[in-house]
């Protein structure tokens, strides 16, 4: 059996080639991953600070929650959800 080294040669070389495309594009997809997760860490953050300063200045409306057999009396505003628990 004959075969052509030029053809080998090639044929790894594509192969080689197409991988180290294929692992690129892997690695930009994890970097978007990566960066897409620190926006959202930020955004639940701001989110967070912004409940807890409604929480802060709201005018609670304080609503007894369903009582629950040997639980303590829990309240939750009704009008931004904080709890007394």
């Amino acid at each position: 059996m004959i075969v052509n080294i030029e053809e080998d040669s090639d044929a790894e070389n594509n192969s080689e080639c197409n991988f180290e495309n294929v692992m690129k594009k892997y690695l930009e997809a994890l970097d978007e991953i990566n960066s897409v997760k620190s926006i959202l860490h930020i955004k639940e953050r701001k989110a967070k600070r912004l409940l807890e300063e409604l929480q802060s200045v709201c005018t609670h409306k304080w609503v007894m929650d369903k009582l629950e057999y040997g639980c303590k009396t829990t309240y939750t505003c009704s009008n931004c959800n904080a709890s007394t628990m």
